[in-house]
């Protein structure tokens, strides 16, 4: 039976913004990051990925963001909501709720898929780090059903490249990683290289496994196979689908 906090979650989810959300796609994209591609299994960034080092065991993506119709809301959204310039309504709830129904009613799948239950959480942090507090992590830490098992990463600050792969562009500030399943939280994916580098600290400084839970993979038009008739005949309908498992795409293991 489907817990009434959860449902009220996807209920709300659906309601404010399941005209603009759209499910991962699985048919012709990359099979780690649901981006558009013409042949092949990953995209070219995964490809690399699996060259420089291990980054999360499992990676979750929760939807579709970008300035592109049909969701061109969707982008307004995931960067509209921590511009502390703008009220926290509706681009700020949206990210609330999805990031609810991620931590909430999927905490445990990871867990399940590797047999090692998740036992610490982190944020991927500003890179470099800015002055105002990440509105992913205030939003994590008011979700999370284990407040006392973050473990908080901070970025460098001094970064030639902040979108490359590197292990020395995030730091273990406060928790213990070590001999823990952690799962990492980011709220964009657009190249996965402040996931992939937050990961590898997340490794160094003692995680046994880390899964990545993200809530929104950015497309851009040109990307990859990213065209807008895959946009038209991918992205139009249905609206958003809250009951999809984002660690399976499907049920929930």
């Amino acid at each position: 039976m489907t817990d009434p906090h959860i449902q009220a979650v996807k209920n709300a989810l659906v309601a404010t913004s399941g005209g603009f959300l759209r499910n991962p796609v699985r048919d012709g994209t990359c099979a780690r990051c649901f981006t558009p591609i013409l042949n092949g299994q990953f995209c070219g960034k995964c490809t690399y990925h699996q060259v420089v080092g291990r980054g999360p065991e499992l990676l979750a993506m929760m939807s579709y963001a970008g300035y592109l119709n049909p969701i061109t809301q969707s982008g307004h959204t995931m960067r509209g909501y921590k511009n502390p310039s703008i009220p926290r309504s509706g681009p700020w709830q949206t990210v609330v709720l999805l990031s609810a129904l991620g931590l909430q009613a999927h905490s445990y799948c990871p867990g399940k898929l590797l047999g090692a239950s998740v036992t610490a959480w982190a944020t991927v942090p500003s890179l470099p780090p800015k002055q105002q507090a990440h509105g992913l992590n205030e939003i994590a830490r008011g979700l999370t059903r284990s407040p006392d098992s973050e473990v908080v990463l901070l970025g460098s600050e001094y970064v030639d490249d902040p979108r490359a792969v590197n292990v020395n562009h995030f730091s273990v500030v406060a928790g213990n990683p070590q001999r823990r399943h952690v799962l990492l939280v980011d709220d964009t994916w657009t190249g996965g290289g402040h996931v992939m580098s937050a990961a590898l600290a997340l490794r160094a400084a003692g995680a046994s496994h880390v899964s990545a839970l993200v809530l929104a993979r950015w497309l851009a038009l040109g990307w990859e196979a990213t065209t807008e008739k895959w946009a038209r005949e991918h992205l139009t309908l249905p609206d958003y689908q809250a009951d999809i498992c984002p660690w399976t795409q499907g049920n929930c293991p």
